[in-house]
């Protein structure tokens, strides 16, 4: 099954399915791929910056595709522009071209191997082709550099989801729930990993709570499930 639109960070909002899931499960996770240009990116063309502002505009629109025709332009002007690698790579991932994406994402890597942010999301290309140990050391080594970041915490309650370890998927919800109490995707995710695990009352109580802090995807699982 294809997975699209994932939640991306405060912006962007998209579903994601697993295929060993019960079809209504869609745990939601967080990118950013509007990345704009730094103040420390001065020595970049600004014909490419043009591009990567161009390529952000039709993420915002939902066109992904011609986002990713934009940050091409980009990096054929500047082969070493690490933001339109990053927002060119999240694209990928949400066009499900996932190989493409970790290619992306190693570039970035190279290029700057201290944003913790790309480790985050490398990690969760991997985890879309099923390398989940891989996955999950990128996840691991972007929390080593920021421990309180809140999107690789999500993402590793979401592989471990995949991998149906539903104990350990909880755990990392929690975390993002002590750093972030009001955090409507957490409860939601862990309200998923609860109903897999076979106890639909806390799926319920979190879903409800999800729900109560205004998370909108939380609405059918209460309304469907817990009424």
């Amino acid at each position: 099954m294809s997975r699209k639109n994932l939640i991306i960070g405060l912006l962007f909002l998209v579903s994601c399915t697993i295929s060993h899931a019960q079809e209504h499960l869609k745990p939601s996770t967080m990118k950013d791929p509007t990345v704009e240009v730094k103040p420390d990116d001065g020595h970049v063309a600004e014909e490419a910056i043009v591009y990567l502002k161009l390529g952000n505009q039709k993420i915002k629109s939902g066109d992904y595709r011609s986002a990713v025709e934009q940050y091409t332009h980009a990096l054929s002007i500047e082969h070493g522009f690490k933001e339109a690698l990053k927002n060119r790579g999240i694209c990928y991932t949400i066009m499900d071209q996932d190989s493409l994406a970790v290619v992306d994402f190693n570039r970035a890597i190279v290029i700057d191997p201290e944003d913790h942010t790309l480790y985050n999301y490398r990690g969760f290309a991997l985890a879309e082709l099923q390398s989940y140990t891989a996955a999950l050391a990128d996840l691991d080594k972007a929390l080593t550099m920021s421990p309180n970041y809140v999107d690789a915490f999500m993402n590793k309650g979401i592989v471990y989801l995949w991998m149906e370890r539903y104990d350990a998927s909880i755990e990392q919800f929690n975390k993002v729930i002590e750093i972030n109490p009001e955090n409507g995707k957490a409860y939601y995710n862990r309200g998923i990993a609860h109903e897999e695990a076979g106890d639909m009352g806390l799926a319920c109580l979190d879903w409800n709570r999800s729900l109560r802090l205004k998370y909108k995807l939380a609405l059918k699982m209460v309304s469907q499930y817990c009424e």
